[in-house]
This record gives structure tokens, sequence and C-alpha cells, in this order.
């Protein structure tokens, strides 16, 4: 697998970030799909939401690669970006065709088995921006302005530089930002890719035995038809020609330097220069979403975009010292963000502070909650802002006032701390709300400039202003001396024994081996996600699939109970110190705890099971979705995650000293002891 961080430090090399010692904060954003956080990113950096659009927003999922941007006092703008290795690619690809496969038998469209072809359903990879959508003669084709005002347009390009026609559009326009490529060709391309998947269906229908044809039985024909989908030459031929399509995109290219690999796939792409405007067009190519620019975008496949340069919020007089991580959204529903992943959790710990966006309209729903406890479970609390969007949409007889429709919200941030308090305890959720007494912020309207001109300008405004400087400021050191926390050695069993029951309870019945007991809601996951799993896992190419995380739910599971050992220690000892100071021990301990916790984590359900991994995706034919779930769930889930009993398994005892090892090293140099 590739480690993500070859990629940063690959960034590193071209464009570092600046240090804390540079007066800079890191800033991690975090929220649902649609909350407005890439929205609020604009807003700190200054950028025309009509004219210059970066970032990119859409409904859907529109952040899927890491994008770090860093507002410089500086006269000129960087770029650094960096792409998904080739195996990942095709990875996706072979999802792809499988998933058109599928829809060939199901009696789909061309134009369907088309999108099938290019777009994943996880919506994270869609190569019909970079190889073009197919031509439909639709006349009901819908033009959306995000802004309504045509003043705000002039207002905005004047206040940073661009009058006049200068805007992203015009240097589009005349060819600065996209790629020069045959879009009608590559179209071809994938119509004859098409072409050769209902080909290859026939031949593979036609093959199958009696058996695996069998209609009273559609889960085993889908098996099948997916093994023989991805076992077939043909297959390999259709990766092919679209790869190739991918990599004349980067050809093309005839801005900024671009680095290749010795396979001859694009590595890094970097890009100085003082004029905006055609920087940002020529960026756009990279982070785009745009209907104007499909079949020219490589955005598809960006794994890393690193942007710095003097951008400058139209309600500040600077450029703001932070470091914006902007991160992929979280999920919707309590499954998709059951646990955040294993590179998010180390994110949030490297990280100075957290911004949590949620939309006003439908506040503190599962995605926000799942990821605040998860915050507060790895000591982060300290890092933790929460902004409100969609203020404006906040309506009702009785929220006639700005004042009436925050207090509304913060409501609902007062139910839902209960929630938080049943999963991570009455302290931490005490400490959650002492944090979210000062550090909740609120804005509406935020596709608009911020000015005194309505109320939500003027109050959003001061709310960023107030953000800005929490934001920016220095988190104050406070010296416990010699207060310790004193937790019992024989609770280590008992937390272990918590977190694996858990963890196996789950994931025993996402396989399917097990049924719910009654109140549980948990559910199988399809037979064909878990394979896509296993794939990514023996691949190497990934830990996770949508939302299959199973090293972040192990990892959830134990830093859920320790952090509840931490909160009832056995005893207190050395000088005395308030509950808030304790709070302070506490976060700094599960802090140190996280790092360790992720490695844990991925060595038992990852790296030391990877024979059982093998030997499940090995399974092929009648039955092998079964025989695969069975092997999971007994040499990786059970013996990854052992439940210790009286009689403990030499597996079982080995996990439960690792976590005493773990909180041995914590306690060499911070206040833990373990008795």
């Amino acid at each position: 697998m590739v480690n993500m961080l070859t990629f940063e430090e690959l960034r590193d090399s071209v464009l570092p970030l600046p240090t804390r010692e540079e007066g800079y904060r890191r800033v991690l954003m975090l929220g649902t799909t649609g909350a407005g956080k890439t929205t609020v990113v604009r807003q700190l950096l200054g950028t025309n939401p009509r004219t210059e659009r970066f970032p990119s927003t859409s409904t859907a999922k529109t952040t899927v690669a890491d994008t770090e941007i860093v507002p410089r006092d500086e006269p000129f703008f960087r770029a650094a970006v960096t792409f998904m290795p080739r195996v990942e690619v095709e990875d996706h690809l072979l999802d792809n065709v499988v998933a058109a496969a599928q829809a060939v038998y199901e009696g789909a469209d061309d134009n369907a088995v088309y999108l099938k072809l290019l777009d994943h359903e996880g919506q994270r990879f869609r190569l019909s921006y970079l190889l073009g959508r197919p031509v439909v003669d639709d006349d009901d084709d819908i033009i959306d302005d995000l802004i309504d005002d045509d003043i705000i347009e002039d207002e905005l390009a004047s206040s940073v530089g661009i009058t006049g026609d200068e805007t992203m559009e015009a240097s589009l326009a005349e060819g600065a930002g996209l790629v020069d490529v045959d879009v009608a060709g590559s179209r071809e391309v994938v119509e004859r890719a098409a072409a050769k998947v209902r080909t290859l269906v026939r031949s593979i229908l036609l093959r199958l035995s009696p058996a695996e044809t069998d209609q009273e039985n559609e889960d085993a024909l889908y098996e099948a038809l997916q093994d023989a989908v991805a076992e077939s030459a043909i297959t390999e031929e259709i990766i092919a020609m679209l790869v190739r399509e991918v990599t004349s995109r980067f050809s093309a290219l005839s801005f900024g330097d671009l680095t290749w690999d010795e396979e001859g796939w694009p590595l890094i792409w970097t890009q100085t220069s003082t004029d905006r405007v055609r920087f940002l067009a020529e960026l756009s190519t990279f982070y785009g979403n745009s209907a104007t620019g499909f079949g020219r975008l490589v955005t598809p496949v960006v794994n890393g975009i690193r942007v710095s340069g003097p951008f400058v919020p139209t309600w500040s007089d600077r450029p703001l010292r932070l470091v914006i991580v902007d991160s992929e959204g979280l999920g919707h529903t309590p499954s998709s963000i059951s646990s955040l992943s294993s590179s998010l959790v180390r994110k949030v710990s490297h990280s100075d502070s957290v911004l949590v966006v949620d939309n006003a309209q439908q506040p503190m729903q599962a995605g926000p909650l799942a990821a605040l406890t998860q915050i507060v479970e790895s000591g982060s609390v300290g890092k933790l802002h929460l902004l409100f969007t969609h203020l404006d949409g906040v309506k009702g007889p009785n929220l006639t006032t700005y004042s009436t429709r925050t207090g509304h919200v913060r409501e609902s941030v007062d139910n839902a701390l209960s929630s938080i308090e049943s999963a991570a305890g009455a302290a931490a959720a005490r400490a959650l709300r002492r944090r979210l007494s000062t550090s909740v912020y609120f804005a509406g309207r935020l596709d608009r400039i911020l000015n005194s001109k309505d109320t939500f300008g003027r109050k959003g405004a001061a709310e960023f202003l107030r953000l800005q400087g929490e934001l920016e400021g220095e988190d104050p050191v406070r010296d416990h001396g010699d207060a310790e926390i004193v937790v019992a050695r024989k609770g280590v069993v008992i937390a272990v024994e918590k977190a694996t029951a858990r963890f196996q309870e789950e994931w025993l019945i996402r396989l399917g081996v097990e049924k719910p007991r009654p109140g549980v809601d948990l559910r199988g996951e399809h037979w064909a996600r878990v394979k896509a799993l296993n794939r990514r896992i023996v691949g190497r190419t990934d830990f996770e699939y949508r939302d299959l995380k199973p090293v972040g739910d192990f990892r959830r599971a134990l830093q859920s109970v320790l952090y509840g050992m931490l909160q009832n220690p056995v005893r207190w000892q050395g000088q005395s110190v308030s509950e808030e100071e304790r709070s302070e021990v506490i976060d700094t301990i599960a802090v140190a705890l996280t790092e360790k916790v992720v490695a844990l984590a991925e060595k038992q359900i990852i790296l030391d099971r990877m024979d059982a991994w093998d030997l499940g995706w090995a399974q092929t034919g009648k039955g092998s979705a079964a025989r695969r779930a069975d092997i999971l769930a007994e040499d990786v889930i059970k013996r990854g995650a052992p439940i210790p009993t009286a009689d403990m398994s030499s597996e079982a005892t080995e996990l439960v000293n690792a976590v005493e090892r773990i909180l041995e090293e914590v306690h060499a140099s911070h206040n833990l002891v373990l008795d």
C-alpha cells in the first residue's frame, strides 16, 4: 500500500508548509457532505464564488483529495499537486468495469453503461470529469448561479485586484486553464470500451453453468459474473484503454511543470505565478467540477493539492496565519460515520485546531455527533471549534431575529450533548459543554460577501473575525505539577474485553455470519462490498472501502474504552487539581494514546492477518461469498480482536499485553500511573 505520507512528503519537497515557529497554526476542516465546509474555506481565503470558484463546491461529494491551502503575505501563488498511483486508478476501474457488466446484464441502456464504466459508486472517482460524459439531446439545461446579486461580483473582483473581464471564465475561454485534447475522440474510446463490456457479458453468460445461472440464487449469479469479468483478458484491455486516455490528458498539459515516475505515470505538478486569474484557471484543471470542463479535468486522479498565495478574506485586512486542511466530507448516516478513518484521526492529532462545520437547518445529526464523540475520546476537545452555516435557512414564526435563530441552534447542541455523555461519559460531556460555551460560531449567506449591507453580512463578518482570533491564537500551557491519574492494571483486561466484544459484534453482523440482537441497529453488508474491501487490502491499495473501516472500527472501540478508564480512574494523586484541570490532564494522555492505538489496530486487523485476507480473496466459484465471510470472521475478526476470557487464548493474552505496553509507554512521559 502506498503510504499517504509519501505524497505529503513529495509536496513538502517543493512547497513546504509554514510551521508554528513562523506563527502559523494548522486547522483541520470537518463536516458532513453539503454542510458548507468548502464554502467556509472560500470565506477564509476571500475567493470569488462566481468568478474564481476555488475551492470547488457542489451538493455532492466535492473534496475527495487532501487539500492544503496557505494564505501568505507574498506576491506570488504556488501549487503542488500529487496524483493517485496507477494501481489505485486501475483498481477503481476494475470496480467500474464490473459495475458496467452488471448494468448490461440488467438491461441498462448505452448511456447508463457508459457512466458506470467511468463513475465509481462511491462518488470519489468520477472519470467522466476527465474523459467526458455521453452526449445526450437534452433541451432542459439549467444554469444555476450561486449568487443573485450581480454587484457582488464586481465588489469581490475589485477586492482581489481583478477588474473588467479579468475573470477565471475569461481566462478559461482563452484556453489558459484546460488541457487541449480531443474530447470527442475520448468519448469514442469509452463507447468502444462499453461495447466490449457488452460482448464480454454475452460470452460469460454463455459459459456459465446451469447452477451459476439459477435465477433463484441471484447472488451466486452476480458473483460468478463478477469473478468472470475480473479475471477476463478483455477487462484488462478495457482498463488499459481508459488508462491511456488518462495519461493523454497529462501529456497535453502545456502549463506548469509535470514530473513523471519511472513507469510513465504522473507524479507531481507544480506551478508558480504572480497572475492570480491565470493561476486559478490553470489550477482548476486539478480541482474543478464544472460541467463546462468535463472531458478535460484531471480532478478524479488527484490525491493531494497544496496551494499558497496572497489570499485575503474580505472581512480582514491581511492573510490569515493558518494552514487550512480541507478533508473529505463525513457521512450522513450512522453507518457511514461509525468511525473516522485512521488517516483522519492522525490529521486531528497533528492539527492545532479542528473546525467542525454543520448545517444549522439540520444541526447535530449522526455525522457531526459521531465526529465530536471521537474527537473528545482522542483528547482533542481543546482543539474543537463548531461553525453553523445556513443560518439564513433557519426560519419560523418564532425565529424572526438573529439571536432567536442562534438560540434555537444552541438548544440543539445542548440536546445533542446528552448522547455524547452516554457514549463518552459525563465528565467528557461537561468538558465539551465548557468548550462549546465559547467556541461556537454562526453564519448565513456564505455564498456572498460578508459586509454591513445586511444582518447576516454584518454578524457573519464579526463571527469570522472572532473565529480568526481563536484559530490563530496560542493555546495556553498549564503546568499540572505532579498531579497523576492512576488506572488499574487489571482494568485493562476488562477494557479490552468490552472493546473486542463490541468490535466482534459489529463485524460478525456486517459479514453476515451473525444476526443482530433485538434493538441493535446494524445490518449485513452486501457481499460485493466485502469483496471490494478484501481486494484493496490484498492489493495494498487501501485498508478501507467506503464505510467499511475495520481498522477504524477497532481503533474507535479501543480508544473509547481507554478513554473511559481515564475518566474513571482508581484515584488521583499528587497535587490537587480542579475538574477542568483534570480534563486537561486526561486529554493530554488521550492524545498521546491516539497514534499508538491506531498503529495497534492496523497491526491486529491487517498486518498480522494478511494470510487470512489473502485466503479470503482466493475464494471463487459458487458459495465463495459465504466462505470468504467465514474466513474473515474467524481468522481476522475473532483472532485479530480476541475477547479475553478466563482461559484466554495466546492471541487475547498478547493483545492485553500490547495495550498494557501502550499505557506504560505513555506513563513514561505523561501524568499516568498503571497500578
